[in-house]
């Protein structure tokens, strides 16, 4: 995952599935194999991984042509442009053998009938990945409807990071690397590193601010205080409860009542740390590079702070997908690869993300990396975004409503029953 603000499009999901639904049968009649006569021993390879993560990507897939005699054509693309041309192409009858997709997106691209499901080439024995290597709750959330339709690549999460040199200047401790402080002691740290550079009455340099993508965010939080987007059945709309009010209500009173964050409207969060500007803020472990190139000041990383009852983080995952139109004669290369992509996780892992294997997690190699420490120890207290296949777009309408409140333009209340409303419009559509 490069860094990115969004990790998907809004085509990833409910108009996609109903459009491509529709025409996905009648392109693998009309192409056959869905793969416009691609030598047997040719793979294609799509994903988004145009940051440094690219990088990892190219040595890997050599030493796999190499070692495997196959050849790979592997498209990297944005995230910004990647789905609507993987949705072409399936739509058109061509897509590729093997692709990339986020936890999030898998609903809707199995829903679309686009994923060829992997049930008895992954699940049925140990051969392909011994399922006591596997951790659970991450490969589980390859699976749709009771059938997997991927394999993950890695699982990623949110974390703390903060300025070491701002701390020293402050004379206060550093956060752990691997217990996450409360959300009491989030607020205090933050205040006692607030600096009025110029006695203006607002700070120049800010304790704490919320980075990236506010529905990560504020999804950690509501999970946290014991709530949830939606109810089990997927079928009811549950972020406006008293948990999504609390959740909410903390995120406003950070920048409202505590002065500890600037309003998120306008603020390149990421720019503002780089420059020594902001103390503490959250974002994903694939900036983790980013910072290391471009930081000239000592920081660390801590698991994300615990606002609510209980620990929560958001989380997500690369997996990686087979096109269901894809020729019985080259499955089992499109198979090769894609192990051999899972069995070298340790090396992947140098991109920032966290292996999916438990394996590779007490790998020498990787445990040498303090860095990825902070975001392991947060393991057991993942949560991902409903399977829905409109998923996508019940988390732009959310979120949409979440800045609103975040920026002064609505109260806590109406926010979240203007969310809650949109997205009932959604599932409510999706039910038709």
């Amino acid at each position: 995952m490069s860094n990115a603000r969004r990790s998907s499009p809004r085509g990833a999901g409910l108009y996609a599935v109903v459009s491509i639904g529709l025409t996905i049968g009648f392109c693998a009649c009309l192409c056959g194999c869905g793969a416009k006569s691609r030598p047997l021993d040719e793979l294609q390879y799509w994903n988004g991984f145009t940051g440094p993560d690219g990088n990892i990507t190219e040595p890997l897939i050599r030493d796999f042509q190499a070692a495997s005699g196959l050849r790979v054509e592997v498209q990297k693309m944005p995230w910004s442009t990647y789905f609507d041309k993987l949705i072409a192409a399936i739509a058109a009858g061509d897509p590729p053998d093997l692709f990339v997709l986020h936890f999030s997106e898998l609903a809707a691209y199995a829903e679309m009938g686009a994923l060829l499901p992997l049930d008895d080439l992954v699940d049925a024995d140990d051969s392909f990945v011994p399922h006591a290597d596997r951790i659970e709750s991450v490969w589980d959330r390859c699976m749709y409807e009771e059938r997997r339709y991927g394999v993950p690549l890695d699982v990623h999460m949110l974390g703390l990071y903060y300025n070491k040199d701002l701390f020293d200047r402050a004379g206060l401790p550093y956060p752990s690397e691997t217990e996450p402080i409360t959300g009491d002691e989030l607020i205090a740290l933050a205040k006692a590193l607030n600096v009025d550079e110029d006695g203006d009455g607002e700070p120049d340099i800010w304790g704490f601010t919320f980075g990236g993508a506010p529905f990560r965010n504020f999804s950690s939080l509501l999970w946290q205080f014991g709530g949830d987007l939606l109810s089990p059945g997927l079928d009811e709309v549950t972020i406006d409860s008293p948990a999504g009010h609390a959740a909410l209500q903390w995120m406003v009173d950070c920048v409202e009542k505590h002065g500890i964050s600037p309003q998120p409207e306008g603020l390149d969060t990421w720019q503002h740390f780089l420059q020594g500007r902001v103390a503490l803020f959250t974002e994903g472990c694939w900036v983790l590079n980013g910072i290391k190139q471009n930081a000239k000041f000592r920081w660390g990383v801590a698991p994300l702070f615990v606002a609510g009852e209980q620990p929560a983080v958001w989380a997500s995952g690369h997996v990686l997908c087979l096109s269901r139109n894809l020729p019985e004669a080259r499955r089992a290369n499109a198979l090769r690869l894609m192990r051999y992509l899972s069995d070298t996780g340790v090396t992947w892992s140098t991109s920032g993300m966290i292996p999916a294997r438990h394996s590779q997690i007490t790998d020498p190699t990787f445990q040498a990396d303090a860095l990825l420490r902070p975001f392991v120890a947060q393991l057991d207290h993942v949560r991902f975004e409903p399977d829905s296949p409109v998923g996508i777009e019940l988390r732009d309408r959310y979120e949409q409503s979440i800045v609103t409140a975040l920026t002064g333009l609505a109260p806590v209340d109406v926010a979240l029953d203007r969310a809650a409303s949109r997205m009932r419009r959604v599932l409510a559509w999706w039910e038709e």
